[in-house]
């Protein structure tokens, strides 16, 4: 009783924080007797998905290149979200080049936002920083090399669970290449 007792109030004043492992594996016959489970991991994109069925408040969505496959994926259940009232923030890279796949992918995201009148909950951010230099024509994702920009792929829930991994919001992302990454719950992710 002595030890439960002491081990709660440890856990009290230095709360833990949970680390689950999970895994997209590659469409590759090789891989063809593997499940999450036997590695001892969870699917990322089904871990993904009850995530944002869980989320109250805010999602954040932190990726690179998005698709229109992969970010089909999740496109219905961030779509609900929106609808339970749940803030929703993408940030990414060349938004402002119309011709990017980028924009294709997120505008045709917000065309469906904005048949469901959802638009006030959802905020874009295009991390996609140019040198002064750069002239106007040449800042496309197929010209120069921005000064900076992310390569990071992060989702936030509620503040209460981060997936931090090597997945893009794309098909190869979600089911052709191997992705690692990991689901962290608890008060670090605070």
């Amino acid at each position: 009783r002595e030890s439960i007792r002491i081990l709660a109030a440890h856990q009290e004043r230095v709360p833990m924080t949970t680390v689950t492992p999970l895994v997209t594996f590659p469409d590759d016959p090789a891989f063809s007797g593997a499940t999450t489970a036997s590695f001892g991991m969870d699917g990322l994109l089904s871990t993904l998905a009850s995530q944002i069925k869980r989320c109250d408040n805010e999602i954040v969505l932190l990726s690179p290149f998005f698709e229109g496959e992969g970010f089909g994926r999740l496109a219905d259940v961030l779509l609900d979200a929106l609808d339970r009232g749940v803030e929703l923030t993408i940030i990414t890279r060349y938004l402002s080049d119309t011709d990017s796949h980028n924009y294709h992918v997120i505008q045709s995201f917000i065309d469906r936002v904005v048949e469901q009148g959802v638009t006030s909950r959802v905020s874009l951010v295009d991390y996609t920083v140019w040198d002064d230099s750069t002239p106007m024509e040449k800042r496309t994702q197929g010209g120069e090399n921005p000064r900076f920009t992310l390569h990071a792929k992060v989702m936030l829930f509620d503040s209460r669970a981060a997936y931090v991994g090597s997945a893009n919001i794309t098909d190869y992302g979600f089911g052709r290449y191997l992705e690692l990454g990991v689901l962290l719950e608890g008060a670090k992710v605070t």
